[in-house]
């Protein structure tokens, strides 16, 4: 074995750091091309023009109130027999919603407490007296919108008059 010390004067051994090659086998090829196209496929998608989504008339401030309203409703549910009868309230979606907001009222002034809801209908069952409704009270739903915002509707009587 030769001594490492006669081995430095040697001019035939060259040192030099190792590179990282990138080899384009196969599978990487396949890989390329798969985030070409799903990247093409994102940005033609997104350059297709849609039709906004009209926003109904419960939500637009500047409608008188009675004609705003008739598009919210608010109705008893009898199930079946011998089970709790539901009052059912339903408002019209809003498109830019993350969730609603249920405000009540009562004749008295008192106000239960605010309700979060996820879809456009809300059932409550009546017996439960959770809420401590009154028999006659107000109710209102706010549309709450990704930035924090509400978009609120106008005051409804329950039952109708």
């Amino acid at each position: 074995m030769p001594n490492p010390s006669d081995l430095r004067g040697d001019s035939r051994i060259q040192r030099k750091s190792a590179r990282a090659t990138l080899r384009w086998g196969p599978e990487l090829s396949f890989t390329a091309w798969g985030v070409l196209l799903l990247v093409g496929g994102v940005a033609t998608w997104s350059s297709i023009a849609r039709k906004p989504t009209p926003v109904p008339t419960v939500w637009n401030p500047t409608v008188a109130a009675a004609n705003a309203t008739s598009q919210m409703t608010s109705a008893l549910r009898h199930v079946s027999s011998g089970a709790p009868t539901l009052l059912r309230l339903e408002w019209p979606e809003h498109p830019g919603a993350t969730e609603y907001r249920i405000y009540f009222r009562g004749a008295d002034g008192r106000r239960p407490p605010t309700l979060s809801v996820r879809s456009s209908v809300f059932l409550y069952d009546l017996e439960s007296n959770v809420l401590r409704l009154p028999a006659r009270f107000e109710w209102e739903v706010a549309a709450v919108l990704e930035d924090g915002s509400e978009v609120v509707s106008p005051w409804r009587t329950y039952p109708d008059r």
